[in-house]
């Protein structure tokens, strides 16, 4: 027994002699303030690789393509939700806007405003994680994992989904809600509901995650004259939109789209589909099953302690919010979980930064299994990390548009978006290409079909963009051969594995 014993004390003294080393590398002696800055570093240029990896400049896809056509057309004679219409709310028109001011080249400008998107949400949940956490390796292992999962293609796309941008407001809303909770200067909870009201601004369902924090920032606040503060400042920037929108003319055509909006939330048969459940089991659950037992199970222990009580509820309610984000919605897109992800993640930091209150010591377990989940998701995942990307060449198609430079163009294929902006030219209908959901077969659907065939017969188009029949649209239009009888193929390419097709207006002979 004595052997046992001393075996047991020699054990438990390397256990201990080595947790020492491990917080000493991982918390670089006790300077904080360099590990910070030496993780920035090392998460951006891991971002920045993957970023790389996976967009090059002029790699726009149906919905990036669309938003840049829309604010192409807005800053070039159009009016936002009259004749230049999508369903998302101005903030990413006006985002897209601004770049388009700084940087001459609209293709590059979008190509800074995706890698300036994601990075801000990478860095957002960075900054986030170390302050909660206060460790250097433990940041660096959870936002890796989120980047291994989240910065492709897959869940990005081109880098322009109004998902990115929201939850980046998100989570530096979330950054300084914990900065004023800790500090207790006002001036944090200002800034953070500000963020906060900003986020829905880009889609209506990120008040799902806007609210909560509003609420939980007037629960801390002791003064009525410093929560009225708050309110003023999360309502700032919805004053600050509408103002613009009535000032050029859009406002009524925007509360229309709100209520078109809920409309088509409405058409939902069941709130939550079997897709949507096997989309969040296998995209998000399934690979990240480290993540989400770990925020199970420190969540369940963190409840029964009065003083962690408060967060806790406040991160379930955003993990539901995340939840209610994927759910209304009748469509079942990938870049729609996005949002949960990024909480799902801000949930890892806050409960792992209570390790010290459950299992003083265990870090140490954390590091290893965060360390398993980042290797697991590297190995499932086929992803590249370059140095560097490819300078943007146009094509035949978008060539000859350019050229062409008054010449007008309709985009008939949703994928091939991008041509508005290769070719800088402004779409002649209302919308841009013909989703599918806004012309559906509900009365709404046959009222935007017959007022693009109206655009389209009163202004033909010099150029359409479509498939080798002609239209995507031909079935919807009362004239079946309009394309036919007024159109003749140019040129085609290969794109998106398909063939698209560049359609001249026929030269009429008097």
């Amino acid at each position: 027994m004595k052997g046992i014993a001393s075996l047991y004390k020699r054990f438990e003294f390397a256990w201990l002699q080595f947790q020492l080393k491990i917080k000493s590398i991982t918390n670089g002696g006790q300077n904080r303030k360099s590990n910070f800055y030496y993780g920035l570093i090392v998460i951006n240029i891991l971002a920045l690789g993957f970023i790389f990896g996976f967009l090059n400049p002029g790699e726009l896809h149906t919905d990036g393509g669309t938003f840049a056509a829309i604010a192409f057309k807005d800053i070039n004679g159009g009016k936002l939700y009259l004749d230049t219409w999508d369903n998302k709310p101005p903030g990413i028109y006006y985002l897209i806007e601004i770049f388009f001011k700084i940087i001459p080249s609209e293709v590059y400008a979008l190509y800074c405003l995706s890698i300036t998107g994601i990075l801000t949400l990478v860095n957002g949940l960075y900054f986030t994680s170390f302050y909660l956490l206060k460790s250097l390796l433990l940041s660096i292992l959870v936002i890796t994992s989120f980047i291994l999962i989240s910065v492709n293609g897959y869940f990005m796309d081109d880098g322009l989904y109004t998902e990115i941008y929201g939850s980046s407001f998100i989570i530096w809303s979330l950054f300084y809600y914990h900065q004023f909770c800790r500090s207790n200067k006002v001036r944090h909870a200002f800034i953070s509901a500000f963020l906060a009201g900003v986020a829905f601004w880009f889609k209506e369902p990120f008040i799902f995650l806007s609210i909560p924090i509003v609420i939980f920032l007037g629960l801390k606040l002791r003064l009525w004259k410093q929560l009225l503060k708050v309110i003023f400042f999360m309502m700032l920037p919805s004053s600050l939109f509408i103002l613009i929108l009535l000032m050029v003319g859009s406002l009524n055509g925007f509360f229309d789209l709100i209520f078109y909006n809920l409309g088509f939330a409405g058409s939902k048969s069941v709130f939550i589909t079997t897709n949507q459940l096997q989309i969040l089991w296998g995209s998000v659950l399934r690979p990240l099953l480290i993540v989400w037992s770990i925020v199970v199970v420190y969540g369940l222990f963190s409840v029964t302690k009065k003083e962690l009580r408060t967060q806790v509820i406040f991160s379930l309610i955003l993990l539901a919010g995340g939840l209610l984000f994927i759910f209304i919605s009748p469509d079942s897109f990938i870049h729609y979980y996005l949002p949960f992800t990024v909480i799902l993640f801000y949930c890892l930091s806050v409960f792992l930064s209570f390790e010290n209150l459950h299992y003083k010591g265990s870090r140490v377990i954390l590091y290893i299994l965060m360390l398993y989940n980042a290797n697991k998701l590297d190995n499932e995942y086929s992803r590249r990390f370059k140095t560097s990307f490819a300078l943007y060449m146009p094509d035949r198609i978008a060539e000859t548009l350019k050229n062409d430079k008054s010449a007008t163009l309709f985009v008939d294929h949703v994928s091939a978006s991008e041509y508005y902006i290769k070719g800088e030219k402004k779409f002649t209908t209302f919308i841009p290409v013909p989703f599918f959901n806004h012309l559906s077969g509900s009365a709404q659907g046959m009222i935007n079909r017959q007022r693009i065939y109206d655009e389209l017969r009163g202004h033909k188009p010099d150029y359409i963009i479509a498939n080798e029949s002609g239209s995507e649209m031909a079935n919807c239009f009362p004239d079946l051969s309009f394309f036919s009888a007024n159109y003749e193929k140019r040129d085609s390419i290969m794109k998106f594995g398909n063939r698209l097709f560049l359609w001249k207006l026929r030269q009429v002979v008097e």
